[in-house]
């Protein structure tokens, strides 16, 4: 019976154990509690309402600025194209006065 009785005293030392380390561990955190939002007063809610005035005024800005840049960047477009047209002009210009030249000098 020596056996047996050596094997319930680990059983019971061993739940001892488990019991007082579950005792002796923190509790669970509880939650912060959940505030009720607060009443807003005239006075913030007027501030709120500029600064997102401010948005939408800035938003008009930066789209204004887009269309002007398109534009400038389209004329652009349109100067560099008249541009080369006057280089192959003067190109075809030059080429044709070099073969008449050439041509007269032979």
């Amino acid at each position: 019976m020596t056996p047996l009785f050596s094997a319930k005293n680990s059983l019971l030392a061993l739940a001892g154990t488990v019991i007082l380390a579950a005792c002796a561990s923190k509790p669970p955190a509880t939650p912060p509690p959940v505030e009720e939002p607060k009443l807003k007063s005239g006075e913030l809610m007027l501030l709120e309402s500029q600064n997102l005035a401010k948005y939408g005024e800035n938003w008009k800005l930066g789209q204004q600025k887009v269309q002007t840049g398109e534009e400038i960047v389209r004329q652009g477009r349109i100067k560099v194209e008249e541009g080369q047209r006057l280089i192959d002009e003067g190109n075809r210009i030059m080429r044709e006065s070099e073969e008449a030249y050439q041509g007269i000098k032979k």
